[in-house]
Formats: C-alpha cells, structure tokens, sequence
C-alpha cells in the first residue's frame, strides 16, 4: 500500500497590505512565501520595500566591481614591481565605496610611485585613474 504524499500549498500573502496571490512557483516556507508576496505585490510600502532590495543588491554588484578594480590595480602594479599590500587594497575599496555612496567627491592617493585618483564621471560611472611617474637620477661625481 503506498503512501500517499499530500502537498502543502503555501499562498503568499504580502505583510504590509495583506493581499494574497498565487505563487509560480513552489514554495518552501512561509518566509519564502511572505518575501514572494512582498516582491509581487504593488503595494506601497512593497515597492517602497521592493526599491531598496534593489538597491542593496546594486551596491553588493557594484562592490564587486570595485574590488575587481582594485584588484587589476594591484596586478599591474606587481607587473612593475611596486609594492602593493592588503592593507592599500582595503583602503582602496573604502575609498571608491564612499565615493560611490557619494560620502566623498573624489580622492586621490599615492601609493608607493603609483598616484591613483578615484572619482566619478561625468556620466555617473565611477573612475580610477592611475599614474606614475619613472625617473631615474644619477649621480656621477
């Protein structure tokens, strides 16, 4: 004799308004179920709610970018044999965070014959810009 596996349907409902709908998929859990509605739904305070999980992931995303950034800086200056630590890494990916959040309009800072400038552009995009300088002196007598 088999067992007959009866299966829970969980109808999303949205906590701020208390609409329910039905779900396209299957869902889990009742916090699933809740965070489906609330992502679904027009209310509001979900769009309100809905904004600023965008927003949080945008900033997650772009954190990525800005560690990816650092990270081709580092590279580059190992390529030419300057001195780059973690600590100037963090310091970087801090930086280019606050300029993005728009604590801060721009930095600049010199690490090691290597000046690096972060700000953003005039499209909205955020900018390292790097330079150094080589020179060499020789002293003779």
């Amino acid at each position: 004799m088999k067992k007959e596996m009866k299966e829970e349907y969980l109808l999303p409902r949205c906590k701020f308004c208390g609409k329910q709908m039905i779900a396209d998929k299957t869902l889990q859990s009742e916090e699933e179920a809740e965070e489906y509605a609330i992502m679904h739904c027009d209310c509001e305070m979900a769009c309100q709610y809905q904004a600023q999980v965008k927003k949080e992931q945008e900033k997650e995303k772009n954190k990525k970018k800005i560690k990816e950034a650092v990270g081709n800086l580092a590279e580059y200056c190992k390529k030419k044999l300057y001195v780059f630590d973690s600590d100037a890494e963090a310091l970087l990916v801090a930086a280019g965070e606050a300029v993005l959040d728009g604590k801060i309009e721009s930095i600049t800072a010199g690490i090691y014959g290597v000046k690096i400038t972060i700000s953003m552009s005039a499209k909205g995009k955020l900018r390292f810009k790097r330079s150094y300088k080589e020179s060499v002196v020789e002293e003779v007598l």
